[in-house]
């Protein structure tokens, strides 16, 4: 009997561009690769990174969300640089929900994949941007539940630089560094600018991409824990 196996790729993304806080993200041609394969026993390959190689491991967790990881071997090939803001975890969540799916035949569709990726990640745009590609502009979950992404296709004119900090900083120590309370002109700059960066993105208007990439609400706040990153945005 030939034994099930299956192998992801999912891109690293970008998110928090400019203004776009939880909501504009990009995906990156630096890759994860995650095989699964029904071996019998249960084992974590993590390929050379230190990420864990038991069932904490997020590939192997965002897995079992959708099916048990008794009997599988989980091999991971990573590219993508960790815990440097390139969405390593997005893209690890969003591999081993494929995986699952493809594997077991779950016949899921693309956006009850993404509402399982936003539930482990616990914020939308870099998993939007791993699973869809592009540039995605994500809205808030409401009453109605979480609505799909927008998608931006990439402008003209523009390829990304991806610089990558020698040290490294964990979401969550990046995140507890944002107030819980913004100044109400802090929040019309950001509207204005998020405003024309998404303009700019679909005229692939330089101008109006360059003002939409102000930011008031989190790279002031954070600029202790990255001072070179903010000195070469300046």
């Amino acid at each position: 009997m030939t034994a099930r196996r299956r192998l992801v790729r999912v891109p690293g993304s970008s998110a928090n561009l400019g203004p776009g806080f939880d909501v504009f993200a990009a995906a990156l041609s630096v890759h994860l690769e995650l095989e699964v394969t029904e071996a019998g026993d249960f084992g974590v390959d993590p390929g050379g990174d230190p990420l864990p190689t038991d069932r904490s491991n997020l590939c192997v967790r965002a897995f079992e969300r959708l099916h048990s990881a008794d009997g599988l071997t989980f091999a991971i090939s990573n590219s993508i640089p960790l815990a440097c803001g390139v969405g390593s975890s997005g893209a690890a969540i969003v591999a081993g929900l494929l995986a699952a799916d493809h594997m077991f035949e779950l016949g899921l569709e693309r956006d009850q994949v993404y509402e399982h990726a936003v539930a482990l990640e616990g914020h939308p745009d870099n998993v939007a941007a791993a699973l869809y590609g592009g540039i995605e502009l994500c809205p808030r979950p409401s009453g109605d539940g979480l609505p799909r992404p927008v998608r931006l296709e990439p402008p003209n004119g523009i390829e990304p630089v991806l610089v990558v900090p020698s040290e490294r900083v964990p979401t969550t120590e990046a995140r507890a560094a944002l107030p819980s309370e913004v100044a109400f002109g802090d929040a019309v700059a950001n509207i204005a600018a998020a405003s024309q960066l998404a303009l700019g993105i679909e005229r692939s208007e330089l101008d109006l991409i360059a003002r939409g990439l102000a930011d008031r609400l989190h790279q002031p706040h954070r600029e202790p824990l990255y001072p070179r990153s903010i000195e070469l945005l300046a």
